[in-house]
């Protein structure tokens, strides 16, 4: 019974005495006990005896306990062919289960494919279209090598990163030094090399800063 009806059913005990009796009556007959209190109004509270033996019935709570329930062995088998040597390297290098390696094996798969793959729920509707997402992680007490994994799985991509960002670099530094060059053949174009070769010499051309980067690389 919700706060509501309860107040409800009480008003209506209030403005009604002789409901009041009836219900007493009725209770007594059935063996249900009545608590009648006039404090504020009249707060009636009901309590079967029967709901009451009920609960008292119920049987004290079992500890559930801290063991867990065994689980079998993490068979390398599921991976696939490409990663399995990384994987079992890693884990007798590290003295760690093949889980640890394996999980996050998975997971850097997962990351670099990103985009590149994506579901087709239905095989004729080409508009609903799902690309996948893996989260996962390695869940173990402190000092049980974890991190350690993570660093050792991720570092030739963190090496792939390092090249890539390499690549961009010099693409930039070519990028500007190709601008400079357009820019400077329209000044010399428009008869202005005169003041260009004496800003050069200062530094102050888009040419003398690509030159720069140039020399910086």
């Amino acid at each position: 019974m919700s706060a509501g009806e309860h107040h409800t059913r009480v008003e209506l005990l209030e403005q009604n005495p002789a409901l009041l009796r009836e219900v007493e009556t009725v209770c007594e007959h059935t063996g249900t006990y009545v608590y009648v209190r006039e404090k504020a109004g009249i707060d009636v509270q009901l309590e079967s005896t029967s709901q009451a033996s009920t609960l008292d019935d119920w049987p004290e709570p079992v500890p559930l306990g801290g063991e867990l329930p065994s689980v079998p062995t993490f068979d390398v088998a599921l991976l696939p062919n490409l990663l399995r040597s990384l994987v079992e390297d890693t884990a007798e290098r590290m003295q760690v289960p093949l889980d640890y390696p394996a999980v996050i094996s998975v997971l850097c798969l997962a990351g670099v494919t990103n985009r590149r793959a994506a579901i087709q729920p239905k095989a004729v509707d080409t508009s609903w279209i799902v690309v996948p997402n893996l989260w996962g992680g390695i869940v173990a007490p402190p000092g049980l090598m974890k991190s350690p994994v993570i660093s050792s799985m991720t570092q030739p991509l963190t090496q792939i990163e390092s090249l890539w960002r390499t690549r961009v670099d010099r693409k930039t530094r070519a990028t500007t030094l190709n601008a400079a060059l357009v820019v400077f053949a329209g000044a010399h174009r428009n008869g202005t090399t005169t003041r260009n070769r004496k800003l050069s010499a200062k530094g102050r051309t888009p040419i003398a800063a690509a030159q720069k980067a140039r020399w910086k690389k």
